[in-house]
């Protein structure tokens, strides 16, 4: 059961959402044809996608390439309260925002392209300051 959902839109595109869900749950994933980004600040979960099952632990983060179908993240412990941070990267609002120049890295020369579909993430001081600096924004606006 979904206890809480936020969301900041822009350009018309969800960009950051902050997820509160209830176990035991079975939840469609909330992105479209992009790459993601996933941190759980609380509990913790299992992203599916098709056969594949990666479990993303409490403190982790899972960075996926989202173009592939059947994305789908649960949790069957009866109660347990999970709580998942996503960050969407839109191709065409990265290349309005960097309208002039692309960061260095963003600018992947074709041959380093991978087809890895998802990797987990062990936290660090940097992604936990960049997740509490997206958590501000929305315990400053109320609302999302």
């Amino acid at each position: 059961m979904i206890i809480d959902h936020k969301k900041y839109d822009l350009f018309g595109k969800a960009i950051i959402q902050n997820i509160r869900i209830k176990a035991p749950f079975t939840f469609d994933f909330p992105i479209t044809d992009n790459a993601c980004f996933l941190y759980m600040l609380q509990g913790e979960m299992q992203y599916h996608r098709d056969e594949d099952r990666v479990n993303i632990p409490h403190k982790h983060a899972l960075f996926l390439n989202c173009i592939q179908a059947s994305k789908t993240i649960s949790n069957l412990n009866r109660g347990a309260i999970n709580e998942i941070m996503v960050i969407n990267f839109h191709p065409d609002i990265l290349k309005r925002i960097y309208d002039r120049e692309m960061p260095v890295i963003l600018q992947a020369p074709d041959q380093l392209v991978s087809n890895k579909s998802a990797e987990v993430l062990n936290s660090n001081f940097l992604i936990e300051k960049y997740i509490e600096g997206l958590l501000f924004l929305f315990s400053a606006s109320g609302t999302g």
